[in-house]
């Protein structure tokens, strides 16, 4: 011991400033390592805190290499969910997942300064919240004074900004100056108004985010349309053009030349009147053409000076009101000579209002309970109790549009009366709902008896649609050859109507199988 002092004390005594300083740095570091936490484990607290998956969570660490400790991020989580912003956690789950480097921000130095900038033009808490769903990877990086004074000025309020945002984020990312207003600058040439084209950016939104080189494509075959360019359809015509490549273009209006059996020039003058046709598909044309030739009764050149027409469902307006219109006519309520075109473009209230019945009593003395005894066929007692579910009811107008409806299907007024005593909201229904539940019944007319009978089998029409909801090929199956048989048999076992009314409703397809 005494020796190794000896040898150890002339080091000591020998040792250089330069030394000594190496010596308490080595040390003071040592001493901070033995006292600092293990490394932090950055993707574990992405999925415990932040509530990313642990697929998610790994793929994001990249960002987080230097992370010694989560002060930071917590500092973010908390300003971000509390009432700055109020993100919920679903919510800073999805935008630490589009860009986990928001974590990393400053509180004060970035994020407390772009919700400023976001409410500076306009923004409210719950708006601001509603970009960073829409577009999660922008909020923390891109030029909000430039971008946003733009678009608040060309759209005109944060709500139309924010439902266009959700189809087309590279509003946020598109250079202003090369691509959007290069593309404004293109179409105003074109004759439109920064009104026309702040319109068709509702429709097409990457309109004005696509390079300019395709901007001007599309609108050399929008030209080529042949719509005057001054004229409200050449909006249409862009819309239509920017939706479609020019194969598919010329591929369509081909293809509508050889199914209406009319020749280029007519086709192309249909597509000048209404150059939105061609967004429809090919299948849906010829749908629509041949109901309104073989079941309307209408020729090939009343669609071709009227080509709007092909535009509406032919589930949800064309047949219906086709059969309103006819069951109309026969009663003598409606003109014979009434366009069916005109019956088509009406909107719902102006159709209603043109084609009911005026009530000749006062709606005062609209007495339900009387309606349902002298006209609808039920018993006073009936009557009275089906009265206390139609409070609201307070004129004859839509109880007699569907009672007409059902009179015109082949459905007696014993069997409307059984109906109603078992529902009698029915009266309430809306005949447009009640004619498109199966569009076939106004093409092929054998399907009209196996309604009547699922009408009065299951006692209400809402019952009858969930049914064929749920199995179509009721209104297809033979009933004599298997739905009433099934009926038949199932009572063999003990079951009631009820319980097998039930049954159909829950399982219809069982009443196919073959016997």
């Amino acid at each position: 011991m005494l020796r190794l002092q000896k040898h150890l004390l002339p080091l000591h005594r020998s040792t250089s400033p330069i030394h000594l300083s190496l010596q308490r740095a080595l040390l003071s570091i040592a001493a901070a390592a033995s006292s600092s936490p293990s490394h932090f484990a950055a993707e574990d607290y992405l999925v415990t805190t932040c509530g990313l998956t642990r697929e998610e969570a790994a793929k994001a660490t990249k960002c987080f290499s230097h992370w010694k400790s989560p002060a930071n991020a917590d500092a973010v989580l908390a300003f971000l969910t509390g009432p700055a912003l109020g993100l919920s956690k679903a919510e800073m789950a999805l935008l630490v997942t589009k860009d986990p480097r928001i974590l990393n921000s400053s509180v004060d130095n970035n994020l407390r300064a772009r919700l400023d900038g976001f409410r500076s033009h306009g923004f409210s808490t719950a708006q601001i919240r509603s970009f960073v769903r829409a577009s999660p990877c922008a909020f923390r990086t891109f030029n909000i004074d430039a971008k946003l004074g733009f678009w608040m000025s060309f759209f005109g309020s944060p709500d139309k900004f924010l439902r266009i945002i959700r189809r087309n984020f590279y509003l946020v990312y598109s250079d202003l100056d090369k691509v959007v207003k290069t593309n404004i600058r293109l179409l105003q040439e074109r004759g439109l108004s920064v009104q026309d084209i702040n319109s068709m950016c509702v429709a097409n939104p990457r309109l004005l985010t696509c390079y300019p080189d395709v901007t001007r494509a599309v609108l050399m075959r929008a030209d080529e349309l042949g719509v005057p360019r001054n004229s409200f359809m050449f909006r249409q015509a862009v819309k239509t053009a920017a939706g479609l490549g020019p194969e598919t273009m010329a591929s369509k209006l081909k293809m509508m030349s050889k199914t209406f059996g009319c020749s280029d020039a007519e086709v192309a003058r249909m597509v000048r009147m209404n150059p939105l046709v061609l967004t429809s598909s090919m299948e849906r044309l010829q749908r629509v053409y041949e109901f309104l030739t073989k079941v309307v009764g209408v020729d090939a050149k009343y669609i071709q000076g009227r080509p709007t027409i092909l535009m509406y469902s032919l589930e949800r307006r064309l047949a219906p009101r086709n059969y309103v219109m006819k069951v109309l006519q026969e009663k003598g309520l409606i003109r014979k000579d009434l366009s069916f075109y005109s019956m088509v473009t009406f909107g719902e209230k102006m159709f209603y209002s043109s084609t009911s019945t005026t009530s000749t009593s006062p709606a005062a003395q609209f007495v339900v309970k009387d309606y349902l005894a002298t006209s609808c066929g039920l018993t006073p007692a009936q009557a009275r109790k089906a009265s206390r579910y139609l409070p609201s009811l307070k004129s004859n107008v839509n109880p007699d549009a569907v009672r007409a409806f059902l009179a015109g299907i082949g459905i007696s007024k014993a069997d409307v009366a059984t109906a109603l005593a078992r529902d009698p909201r029915f009266l309430c229904s809306n005949i447009s709902r009640l004619i498109s539940i199966v569009p076939d019944i106004f093409v092929v007319l054998s399907r009209i008896p196996r309604l009547a009978f699922y009408l009065s089998f299951l006692g209400s029409y809402d019952k009858v649609h969930r049914a064929l909801r749920r199995s179509p090929l009721l209104l297809h199956q033979d009933l004599e050859g298997a739905v009433k048989p099934n009926i038949t048999f199932l009572q063999q076992c003990g079951l009631s109507v009820s319980d097998i009314a039930r049954l159909m409703l829950r399982a219809p397809r069982m009443f196919l199988l073959e016997t």
